[in-house]
């Protein structure tokens, strides 16, 4: 099964991880070294630490026992592997490492867009877990092949309109210190600053824009795959599990 997550960090830290196969009183000891815990627990499998080397939101794509699809292998690569990897209780979180807990995941619902989890099997997992890089214009090139050369060019355009607001900002500012120059400036600002909103409530912007989100979430950050492990027991997950979809 396949399951697609969106996380984000503030510390070039992800984590993926079941709560109750962290260390107990992790939530205490984290907040005086979080490193030597994140260390501990990707050594002994109850948790994978990811450095990401940098700030910013992560798509993982997880497949468990199930393989990846052949169109994103030749962008896979620093393959890292786990042969023992717990999931106690049957839901794995992919966060940023600041958000993770074993018990108080107050921070992470105050942060919600910064990490969710899903369901599996409780049980043993072998894990690889991959980082992905692709070709610049990869994802360009796969919207112009889906939409028409007008809605593409205009879906591009919208970092130069954007541009082009601050811009008119910029003169609106001036002609309110200048006043000689408000009758000639604050029409062409103001329209300028209205121009990215009055596009993107164009149909078809909205169209490609939708199309867009689509092709960027065939594209994950980081790939993970978890085989069970026959070895151990597998059950159901445990409902009573405090969780997030």
């Amino acid at each position: 099964m396949k399951h697609i997550i969106e996380a984000g960090t503030d510390a070039a830290s992800m984590l993926l991880f079941d709560p109750k196969a962290l260390p107990d009183q992790y939530d205490e000891k984290a907040k005086d070294d979080p490193i030597e815990l994140l260390e501990e627990a990707s050594k002994t499998g109850s948790a994978f630490w990811i450095n990401t080397g940098g700030d910013g939101a992560y798509l993982l794509h997880a497949f468990v026992d199930e393989d990846v699809p052949e169109y994103l292998l030749p962008y896979l690569f620093d393959e890292e592997s786990v042969g023992s990897f717990r999931v106690p209780s049957g839901r794995l979180y992919f966060t940023g490492a600041e958000y993770a807990f074993r018990d108080d995941d107050t921070f992470l619902r105050a942060h919600p867009h910064m990490g969710a989890s899903f369901k599996l099997a409780r049980g043993q997992y072998n894990l690889s877990l991959f980082r992905a890089e692709y070709p610049e214009g990869l994802m360009e090139n796969e919207l112009r092949e889906k939409v028409t050369p007008a809605a593409y060019y205009l879906h591009q355009s919208m970092g130069f309109l954007v541009m082009l607001a601050v811009a008119g900002v910029i003169s609106v500012i001036a002609s309110f210190v200048e006043a000689w120059l408000l009758p000639a400036t604050l029409p062409i600002g103001l329209g300028l600053v209205s121009m990215p909103f009055i596009v993107c409530m164009l149909p078809i912007f909205k169209a490609t824009n939708k199309v867009w989100k689509e092709i960027q979430g065939r594209y994950p950050s980081v790939v993970a795959v978890l085989r069970a492990d026959q070895t151990g027991s597998l059950a159901e997950p445990d409902d009573q599990t405090q969780c997030r979809d």
